[in-house]
């Protein structure tokens, strides 16, 4: 555990590995008013993100296994505010994987910084991602959301796609989509879709979700969906595997899926 004397030195090692990120986000800004509201300052963007995250997530591996710091975490309610705010402060977000904490990109302070000068597409699609973020997903290869708010990220990130059939994240959405629907159909290896046969719960979702979004693409799955569930008295089998197959529904047995 990190003793106090070592308490200060810890936070200003790490604070000068953040700092030249810090730096590079807010200087980014001056390159994007050239070509405000273009593809153009999209890519720009897109291509400054990639490097800015592939950063941040090098600082958290390095955090996620210091062992000192991370029982001084623990060690009391303090320490870990502590480091809440000193990481906020530099508008980076702390999240817990495996029993670990360590700091990630924030994508709220990105689009607070960068909002003005992107397209509509790419303000949309970090708009989702922020609400995503902000709400968790997975832990330890279970769901912490509920049915339906899978199925509403299904709804959101189909819309996106929908209204933006070209643009400079299109790639990424699409993955965030296929992810949510996989989920929604699949579930997660400690969040089964089904016991003996199709999880009330989320037999329920899905009739909710035919209700609010049956005319999308991912409501005719459902409704295919449940169909063929109801052929098999809502049980698994070939006839549930064959649809998940033709659908191009990827499994997530054996996954890790992203914890935000």
């Amino acid at each position: 555990m990190l003793t106090p004397e070592m308490v200060s030195p810890w936070f200003a090692r790490i604070d000068a590995r953040l700092q030249p990120l810090v730096r590079r986000r807010d200087s980014v800004i001056v390159m994007l008013r050239q070509d405000s509201g273009t593809t153009s300052a999209d890519s720009l963007f897109i291509a400054f993100r990639d490097g800015y995250a592939s950063a941040i997530d090098s600082i958290g591996r390095e955090t996620w296994d210091d062992a000192p710091f991370q029982n001084w975490l623990i060690s009391s309610t303090a320490a870990s505010d502590s480091a809440e705010r000193f990481f906020d402060a530099r508008g980076f977000a702390l999240t817990l994987s495996e029993g670990s904490t360590y700091p990630i990109e924030h994508t709220g302070v990105l689009v607070a910084t960068v909002r003005p000068f992107l397209t509509s597409a790419l303000r949309d699609f970090l708009a989702l991602r922020e609400h995503d973020e902000a709400q968790g997903f997975s832990e330890d290869g279970a769901l912490l959301i509920p049915w339906d708010s899978v199925g509403e990220r299904v709804a959101a990130w189909e819309r996106l796609l929908h209204s933006y059939p070209v643009f400079v994240a299109r790639q990424e959405a699409q993955g965030w989509y296929d992810l949510y629907l996989s989920t929604y159909f699949l579930g997660m290896d400690h969040s089964p879709v089904f016991e003996k046969t199709l999880m009330p719960d989320l037999h329920t979702s899905y009739q909710r979700f035919l209700l609010l979004h049956g005319n999308t693409r991912a409501g005719r799955l459902v409704r295919t969906y449940l169909d063929i569930l109801r052929s098999t008295g809502f049980r698994n089998g070939p006839p549930v595997a064959a649809f998940l197959l033709a659908n191009h529904i990827a499994p997530m047995a054996a996954v890790q899926p992203p914890t935000r």
